[in-house]
């Protein structure tokens, strides 16, 4: 990782103004490190790609509220792991066991012969 460049308060400057190659330039940095970091706690390719793109949107939505730019790699993974624990806690959420579900889908199916 380029510590100098994260370091850089030009590159601070780019980031807060939203410089479209400044953020290049730090997807560039941060895409192979926080997709390992996503998918080893999601284990799932396309989520893991999906988890990424909305963290950099996050980032870019979000770059102005970051106060001190020496905390920027730490922000920008707690912005992915937070990412992820949402989708992990949603999927949790949503998900039945099989037996489970099948029970759903019998009380649909009773439900809709009732209809």
């Amino acid at each position: 990782m380029n510590e100098e460049l994260l370091s850089d308060p030009d590159f601070h400057r780019k980031l807060q103004k939203r410089n479209t190659d400044a953020f290049h330039l730090l997807y560039e940095e941060f895409k192979i490190p926080l997709y390992h970091l996503i998918f080893s706690m999601i284990k799932d390719n396309e989520k893991t790609a999906d988890i990424l793109q909305d963290t950099f949107i996050k980032i870019i939505r979000k770059i102005d509220q970051l106060q001190d730019f020496n905390k920027l790699k730490h922000w920008i993974f707690r912005i992915a792991v937070n990412s992820t624990i949402n989708v992990l806690n949603r999927d949790k959420r949503l998900s039945l066991p099989g037996d489970d579900l099948e029970i759903l889908y019998d009380r649909i199916a009773v439900d809709a012969v009732d209809d």
